[in-house]
């Protein structure tokens, strides 16, 4: 009770009735300018409308000006974009027509290519050649050694093979024409190296 009495006579002094009074001035001067600042605020917002509707008027005139125009010019651009669809339509039939012909024409070309294969390992077979060669001793006497190419004509036949496995596999393939045109120059160059009679016979 001692406490809320001394409370009470402080909040009668005039110590805090200035204090008190400053802190309303304050809430008033604080509350004055919100309000002036939504004032302003306001005013400007409404300038800005004001300037944003006046501008959007002049733009629709401007468009039904122009609205004649504009008509001509979108069908304009929708003929315009009907012949490209045309063309691309066009352009996309002839990629198709020529990758059928290419296609026909490598696979031709293929299979040629395979028969050289075929004929340049019959070749290679055939040159297999054994000869008979006489060796002297050192006690006088000579002796017969039968030699043959055998080591060269396996050796060329397995590598034509490995060349008859890549014209499969390039059947199989996807790469571009250019690069199945070198490969196939490629392949024909190896086995008329090693074949060069047969691949020259079937040229």
């Amino acid at each position: 009770m001692h406490m809320q009495s001394l409370l009470e006579r402080f909040e009668q002094s005039p110590a805090a009735q200035a204090v008190a009074a400053e802190i309303r001035r304050e809430r008033y001067d604080e509350r004055a300018a919100a309000i002036a600042a939504y004032h302003e605020a306001t005013a400007a917002a409404l300038d800005r409308e004001a300037t944003l509707a006046a501008e959007a008027e002049r733009a629709q005139q401007a468009l039904r000006e122009v609205s004649g125009l504009y008509l001509a010019r979108l069908t304009a651009l929708r003929r315009a974009n009907a012949r490209r669809q045309a063309a691309i339509a066009d352009r996309h039939a002839a990629e198709r027509s020529l990758a059928t012909v290419l296609g026909r024409t490598a696979g031709v070309r293929l299979e040629q290519l395979a028969r050289d294969a075929l004929l340049a390992e019959e070749a290679v077979r055939q040159s297999f050649t054994t000869t008979i060669a006489h060796e002297p001793l050192l006690d006088g006497t000579v002796r017969q050694v039968s030699r043959s190419n055998a080591d060269r004509v396996n050796d060329a036949v397995a590598r034509i093979r490995e060349l008859a496995a890549a014209i499969d596999r390039l059947r199989d393939s996807a790469v571009e024409p250019a690069a199945e045109d070198r490969e196939i120059e490629r392949i024909r160059a190896e086995l008329r190296a090693l074949a060069p009679a047969a691949i020259a016979s079937a040229a």
